[in-house]
C-alpha cells in the first residue's frame, strides 16, 4: 500500500489516475468501478497528475527533494497507450505541487514550493516563468484557457494572468492564510477557492469579489455534500446539485445562501448524468421517463419515454450537452438478455434506436459532438 496524491479522470473514457508517494501510478476504471494495474516506478514520490484532453498522456509533477542525486526530473509525460515517459523536464529543483493542461493541451502548467508556476509547450520545453510571494499549492486554467489562476500558501492570494501574455489580470484575496485548491467553474467568471480555515469562497474574478456565499459551515449546504452520492456545480456557477440513488435531485443556491426546491416535485431519479460544461443535466424516473434540464435556468428542457421499463445500465451525454445515449436491458452478464442503445438528439427530440444485442456491450461513451457513439464489448468496441 502507498499514499496517494492528486486525482485526475480522463474525459474520453471512464478512467482515472492518481500518484503513489511509491513513484507509481494508480489507475481505475469508473464503469464499472476497478482497479488496474500500476505503471512502473517513476522515480520520485508524485505530487500532482492530470490528463491530456486527448487522454492519451498523463502529466506528472513529483517531489525533486526525495532524489538522491538531483537527476530524476519531477515534471514528465506519461503516455497511456506505451505505458512509459515520454518526455520530461529535467534541472528543476523544487518540488512540483500541482500540474494542469489548458483545454486544448497546448500549454503545460507546474506549480512548484519555491514560489514558481512554470509554462512548458507540452513537449515539456520551458516557456516562462511566473513567480509569487509564497508557494503554490494549486494552479488551474480556465474552460476557454483565456486565463490561468494560482493560490499561494502565504498571503492568501489567488493570483489571475492572460495565457496570451502572461500578463496579471488580477489578485484575489480571502480569509484564508493558505489557498490550496481552486477550479474554475461554467465559465471564466467564476473561481471557487479552498484554504486552510476550511472555508469554501466563491469569485467573482471579473469584478475581484468573493460571492456572498457562507462556507460549508452552512449547513443546508454541508448537508447535500455529505448526503449525496454525485455533487455538481451548475453552469451558472452559483447552484450546486446533488443526488443519491433512488432520491430526487437537490439544489442550493451559493449566492442566496439557501435550498431551492427539488426538481419535478421531489421525484426520485434513478440515475443522473451532468454534461461536461455543466449546462445540461439527464436524469431518468423509476418509470423510465427521461427529463433533460438546462442547469442555468432550472427549466426542464424536453422530456420523453424510454422504450421500456427495463433496468437502465447507462447514461452519457456528449461534452456539448446537444445528445444523450442510454443502455437498457433486463437479467445480468450470465443471462440471455438482450440490451437496447439509444441516443437523443435533444434540440430536435429525434431518437435513434441500435439493434438490440446479447449481453458484452455494458459501457459506452459518447464523442464530444454526440455525432458517434462507442460501446464497448468484452472483446470489441463497437462504434
Amino acid at each position: 500500500s502507498t499514499v496517494l496524491h492528486g486525482a485526475t479522470h480522463s474525459t474520453v473514457e471512464p478512467l482515472g489516475a492518481s500518484g503513489g508517494e511509491d513513484g507509481r501510478l494508480y489507475f481505475w476504471r469508473t464503469k464499472p468501478w476497478e482497479s488496474m494495474e500500476p505503471s512502473e516506478p517513476l522515480g520520485l514520490p508524485i505530487r500532482s497528475v492530470a490528463f491530456s484532453p486527448d487522454g492519451r498522456q498523463i502529466v506528472v509533477g513529483a517531489d525533486v527533494t526525495a532524489s538522491e542525486d538531483g537527476t530524476n526530473a519531477p515534471l514528465m509525460l506519461w503516455d497511456v497507450t506505451s505505458r512509459k515517459v515520454v518526455a520530461s523536464a529535467t534541472g528543476l529543483a523544487s518540488r512540483v505541487n500541482a500540474v494542469a493542461l489548458s483545454p486544448l493541451g497546448d500549454i503545460v502548467a507546474s506549480a512548484h514550493e519555491d514560489g514558481t508556476v512554470r509554462i512548458w509547450n507540452p513537449e515539456l520545453s520551458a516557456v516562462t516563468t511566473l513567480r509569487t510571494s509564497g508557494p503554490v499549492p494549486t494552479v488551474a486554467f480556465s474552460p476557454d484557457g483565456a486565463l490561468l489562476a494560482s493560490g499561494t500558501s502565504r498571503g492568501n492570494t489567488i493570483r489571475v494572468v492572460a495565457t496570451d501574455t502572461w500578463e496579471l489580470v488580477t489578485e484575489l484575496r480571502g480569509r484564508a492564510s493558505a489557498v490550496t485548491a481552486i477550479a474554475f467553474v461554467g465559465d471564466s467568471d467564476t473561481l471557487l477557492a479552498g484554504g486552510d480555515v476550511r472555508q469554501l469562497q466563491v469569485w467573482d474574478v471579473a469584478r475581484a469579489l468573493t460571492v456572498p456565499v457562507e462556507t460549508v459551515r452552512d449547513q443546508p449546504l454541508q448537508d447535500l455534500l455529505t448526503q449525496s452520492e454525485q455533487v455538481w456545480v451548475g453552469g451558472d456557477g452559483q447552484t450546486i446539485f446533488g443526488w443519491s440513488s433512488g432520491s430526487a435531485i437537490r439544489r442550493y443556491d451559493l449566492a442566496a445562501r439557501h435550498m431551492l426546491a427539488t426538481w419535478n416535485d421531489g421525484q426520485a431519479y434513478d440515475l443522473v448524468e451532468l454534461s461536461e460544461g455543466g449546462q445540461v443535466l439527464v436524469a431518468a424516473t423509476a418509470d423510465r421517463q427521461l427529463q433533460v434540464w438546462n442547469t442555468s435556468s432550472s427549466e426542464r428542457i424536453t422530456q420523453s419515454q424510454l422504450p421500456t421499463r427495463d433496468d437502465l445500465y447507462d447514461l452519457t451525454v456528449s461534452r456539448d450537452g446537444s445528445r444523450v445515449s442510454w443502455l437498457i436491458g433486463s437479467g445480468d452478464r450470465e443471462g440471455t438478455s438482450r440490451l437496447t442503445v439509444g441516443v437523443d438528439d435533444i434540440q430536435s427530440e429525434r431518437r435513434i434506436e441500435f439493434s438490440s444485442y446479447s449481453w458484452g456491450g455494458v459501457e459506452q461513451q459518447l464523442s464530444p459532438d454526440g455525432k458517434r457513439l462507442f460501446s464497448r464489448r468484452y472483446t470489441s468496441v463497437e462504434v
